[in-house]
């Protein structure tokens, strides 16, 4: 069965909250454009490192989410009858039909909950008779989950260490003559979407297990799809760079063309959004 529906990358332009640096004249027309291949990538990027002298990292990530936040209405709570309970409480949702991801969720009478590594879900109902009924654990670091009849969904922090040697730095070896050029080290981060079926509660079962490019921002899950964006900052290390990709375990699905605005900032990351 194919999950995911849609898969695409937009790169978001940030300015930078330290000095000024000297911007070359451009012209932006506003409009959306891409790049369609890992070479037109590349060079946009090495471009890119050129003139604004590096990348920078942290800040605008979360000064962008605290704003959404910020801005966010007041929290609706919904309340759903089931045979299970009389009645039992859901996420506060900002939006009336609009389920947001959270480390615990609930239904008639079992909790889902991530702990440390680990998904532990919790027959609850009747209270006099709760048990932890199963005790799954969970690569990398895990963020948030949804569940939707018997489809549970959880996402992850994925780190996979990249190790790399740059152009420059090779040229500047050679001159120097020296006989040993260790790798620079850096990690490649990704988002893990692990789909279980949960219609057996003591013994649930992996369906799907995907990965998409990039640390996990939000998800959003409306009527039976959910939408997730997993976000990261470009690094060019004077190889190619490959457009972002979607993955089945190790198997590649897809890679996405990346849109942007044609407006130069100092700062740039990149934006993933997936839904299934």
């Amino acid at each position: 069965m194919k999950h995911f529906i849609a898969f695409f990358s937009v790169i978001l332009f940030f300015t930078s909250a330290c000095s000024p640096l000297a911007q070359p004249p451009a012209i932006s027309d506003q409009r959306l454009q891409e790049f369609a291949t890992s070479e037109e990538l590349t060079s946009f990027l090495k471009e890119h490192q050129q003139e604004s002298g590096g990348f920078g990292y942290g800040g605008p990530v979360m000064m962008a989410r605290g704003a959404m936040e910020d801005a966010a209405p007041t929290a609706e709570k919904t309340t759903t009858q089931s045979e299970g309970g009389s009645s039992y409480s859901q996420t506060n949702v900002q939006v009336a039909g609009v389920d947001e991801a959270d480390i615990v969720k609930n239904d008639a009478a079992y909790i889902y909950t991530l702990t440390q590594n680990k998904l532990v879900i919790v027959h609850a109902y009747p209270p006099l008779n709760a048990e932890i009924t199963a005790t799954l654990e969970l690569p990398g670091q895990p963020r948030d989950l949804f569940i939707n009849q018997n489809r549970l969904v959880v996402f992850t922090d994925l780190y996979q260490p990249v190790y790399t040697i740059m152009k420059d730095a090779v040229a500047a070896h050679a001159e120097e003559k020296l006989s040993i050029l260790p790798p620079e080290r850096y990690s490649t981060p990704k988002t893990g979407v692990l789909i279980y079926d949960t219609t057996n509660k003591e013994s649930p079962t992996l369906v799907a297990n995907y990965s998409v490019e990039g640390n996990y921002y939000q998800s959003r899950m409306i009527g039976k799809y959910v939408y997730v964006i997993a976000q990261h900052q470009p690094y060019y290390s004077g190889g190619p760079i490959p457009l972002p990709a979607l993955r089945a375990e190790d198997r590649l699905i897809m890679e996405s063309p990346v849109s942007y605005f044609d407006n130069w900032e100092p700062q740039l990351n990149f934006n993933s959004i997936a839904s299934f």
